[in-house]
């Protein structure tokens, strides 16, 4: 309501004896959709602030207000040291008027999304603030005044039907009303209430709580006389109370969306243990090739041979150029390598699980949270550090202190090969393409294992295996990776694998 016509008329009769007379200094805009008008009278400063934006209109009178050095703009400068003659309300409209001494009309058209203001002259709009709205180019203002016949004989004749007498009723004021007359049927009773409620509306009561400005009283509502302060407080307090559930809701989403995250990771990551649980055992593979050493041959592609705890028939695939004997070490290889995939997608479920609980609680205390004291522990400000820097051949990134350099396509691997210290760290997922990754050396520190893990989960993400639960990453230092000449671009030779690790691949 703090737009309604009934609260502009009081609102505008005290603008008139603190702003008449009074000298337009400047008028300019810093930040979007808020324009800010500052007046000089008597020697004292008085400003006025348009705060236009789609989900909140509101004009504001702080005591005071400093410009920024940078990034505000000078607007309407047509009116600058012209001289406020006089402040009018348009009748019946959401919009007044500061009439200039120049012959200027500075024109606050106060219409919820759509409120601008507009600069005319000799009845012509000229300027506008807020130039998306450019239909207001067509408003004259002199026909912003509506008269309308509010007679009891027009009442009458339309047996009640008070919104077309009095469409600057907001919905507050028509229940307001109708509640008054819920059991008056009589015509000359409902007018006579009619007649009450604008008798109050002419009353300076001003009722402020966080959501709303009222002419007519407001639980828990603030209770002030003059328009001014009344419109101040309401401000300041919409303003800070929007802010606070912006944030707060801000937070819980930040917070639902890690948890959909992990809930989706369990999930996913609880199919793929199964189906390495339900595969056929790579160990008993193994030991079956191994007992039947004597049987095979080398040069086989398939065998058939019965398995011990079944007693069925159980084929499995060889390779060619494997002896049985080397095939049967490639199974054990793969058993041991799905029996560290199956301790570590456990550890990741079981971590995921505990983060998914966290979030949970923490949401619970996010929405409990009643002010910005309440939850500031809760606001993330701590997050990896991701840089990007122009013209060099790799993304860096960060981890606690660590610079992690990433490449970014075949021809700025080798460059990053070329960059790199001998005691760098270099990484790669392992039997794939993928892009190059360097752990930079810092004298005298070891590299972390969470640092290690973080870079890790970076070369699998721009690999051919990103879309894996898990990835084989190798770890070597850099002074063991070698450019041939004549290989093609990112190609390299790796002379000695220090350590493979399987991570989750994740660009952080």
């Amino acid at each position: 309501m703090h737009n309604n016509y009934y609260f502009l008329k009081h609102l505008t009769n005290a603008l008139a004896n603190k702003l008449v007379g009074g000298v337009i200094i400047e008028l300019f805009s810093q930040n979007k959709d808020e324009l800010i008008i500052e007046i000089t009278k008597d020697d004292h400063p008085i400003f006025i602030k348009a705060h236009f934006t789609p989900s909140f209109c509101c004009v504001s009178f702080p005591d005071e207000f400093h410009r920024a050095r940078k990034n505000s703009v000078n607007l309407f400068g047509e009116i600058e040291n012209d001289i406020i003659k006089k402040v009018q309300l348009y009748k019946n409209e959401r919009a007044f008027n500061l009439t200039l001494q120049s012959g200027f009309v500075l024109i606050f058209k106060l219409h919820g999304n759509r409120s601008n203001i507009l600069l005319a002259q000799n009845n012509k709009v000229e300027k506008l603030f807020i130039n998306r709205l450019e239909n207001d180019y067509n408003i004259i203002p002199d026909k912003l005044h509506r008269e309308i016949d509010q007679s009891y004989s027009r009442f009458k004749e339309l047996n009640g039907n008070y919104k077309s007498l009095f469409p600057t009723f907001n919905k507050s004021l028509q229940q307001y009303y109708e509640r008054s007359i819920a059991y008056l049927n009589n015509i000359d009773d409902q007018w006579n209430k009619l007649q009450e409620l604008l008798q109050e509306l002419e009353q300076p009561g001003f009722y402020v709580t966080i959501h709303e400005l009222s002419l007519i009283p407001l639980e828990n509502g603030k209770k002030f006389t003059d328009a001014i302060e009344a419109l101040n407080h309401f401000f300041c307090t919409y303003v800070s109370t929007y802010h606070f559930n912006k944030t707060k809701a801000q937070e819980i989403n930040k917070r639902l969306t890690l948890l959909k995250k992990s809930e989706s990771y369990i999930k996913k990551t609880q199919g793929k243990l199964i189906e390495i649980r339900n595969n056929a055992s790579y160990r008993v593979f193994g030991d079956l090739i191994m007992a039947n050493l004597h049987t095979l041959k080398e040069g086989q592609s398939e065998v058939e041979l019965t398995d011990f705890y079944t007693g069925q028939p159980v084929k499995i695939k060889l390779k060619r150029t494997l002896t049985p004997q080397k095939n049967a070490e490639l199974y054990y290889r793969k058993a041991k390598n799905q029996d560290v995939e199956i301790r570590t997608l456990e550890k990741n479920i079981q971590q995921k699980e505990q983060q998914a609980l966290n979030l949970e609680l923490e949401i619970e205390e996010v929405k409990k949270a009643n002010d910005f004291k309440e939850l500031k522990n809760f606001i993330t400000t701590s997050m990896p550090i991701k840089e990007s820097k122009v013209n060099l051949p790799y993304t860096e990134f960060s981890w606690i202190g660590f610079k992690i350099w990433v490449g970014k396509n075949a021809q700025s691997n080798d460059k990053l090969i070329q960059l790199g210290f001998k005691d760098d760290l270099w990484l790669h997922a392992k039997d794939v393409s993928g892009s190059h990754v360097l752990i930079k050396h810092q004298a005298g520190k070891n590299i972390p294992t969470e640092v290690k893990e973080k870079a890790a989960q970076l070369a699998a993400y721009f690999s051919k295996r990103k879309t894996d639960s898990l990835c084989p990453v190798i770890l070597t230092p850099r002074k063991y990776v070698r450019k041939r000449k004549g290989d093609p671009p990112g190609a390299v030779v790796v002379d000695k694998e220090l350590e493979v690790i399987l991570v989750e691949p994740l660009k952080w």
